[in-house]
């Protein structure tokens, strides 16, 4: 058995339970300790139950909970070593730092933290996988690419940016050095390149997909989810057996 449920998924706060036959796992807390553990509860798992917390980044919107979180349930953190220096007032007895691109294990679940084009220390995504199951945290992507998408492939379950509509975003109010930020190699994914993703990862025998960390100002969840759907169906693809969602902010 292996879950992936996201918890807060927006470009203001970021949170996904894992689970696994032996752990129970948490990637990024970027919004409060108590939404946290309220959400944690509404799946019957007890915050203190939790056995670790893997950070993709250091931006707030992955991080700003983690200080207070680890004040109540001291839980080992794993992240890369770029990522704890962005890390403020990180307890150092709780921090377990990793190289990207290695595997490692943990109570019987492989962890490949893998690194992703994003203007952060040393961000990285995560697939988890047990003999039988992979699922795959993959947000905050400046752009897709050839090494990304084999790490991917295979995946049972997918948690996949799809933050903006480029029109939207164009025309919308932010500041041109932040529109230019955001659509640029180390920003994030758009829409139409989700979908061309999602396309591609379902001929690899993905069949479930989670769009995640739309931007509230650029996006709509309708929008991206018709933006995929559009993709699938130019390219003929056979949605009976697929399952697209949207997390929800």
């Amino acid at each position: 058995m292996l879950k992936l449920i996201p918890l807060f998924s927006s470009s203001k706060g970021n949170c996904t339970y894992i689970e696994s036959d032996h752990l129970r796992i948490l990637v990024d807390i970027g919004v409060s300790c108590k939404r946290v553990t309220e959400a944690l509860n509404q799946l019957e798992v007890p915050s203190e139950t939790i056995n670790a917390i893997f950070i993709t980044h250091e931006h707030s919107d992955h991080v700003s909970g983690l200080k207070v979180f680890l004040k109540k349930y001291p839980i080992p953190v794993f992240a890369t070593n770029g990522t704890f220096r962005g890390i403020k007032e990180m307890p150092q007895e709780l921090a377990h730092p990793f190289t990207p691109n290695h595997k490692f294990q943990m109570e019987g679940l492989t962890v490949f933290p893998f690194s992703i084009p994003h203007d952060a220390n040393e961000p990285c995504g995560y697939t988890f996988f047990n003999k039988t199951e992979k699922v795959t945290v993959a947000t905050d992507l400046g752009h897709i690419n050839l090494e990304l998408l084999n790490i991917m492939e295979k995946s049972n379950t997918i948690l996949l940016e799809s933050n903006h509509d480029v029109d939207m975003l164009r025309t919308g109010k932010y500041p041109y050095s932040l529109k230019q930020r955001i659509i640029g190699n180390f920003g994030h994914l758009s829409n139409a390149t989700s979908a061309k993703t999602v396309e591609y990862l379902i001929k690899k025998g993905t069949k479930n997909f989670i769009l995640a960390h739309l931007s509230e100002e650029n996006n709509f969840p309708d929008l991206a989810l018709e933006t995929v759907r559009s993709q699938l169906k130019i390219g003929n693809i056979d949605l009976s057996d697929i399952s697209i969602q949207v997390a929800q902010p």
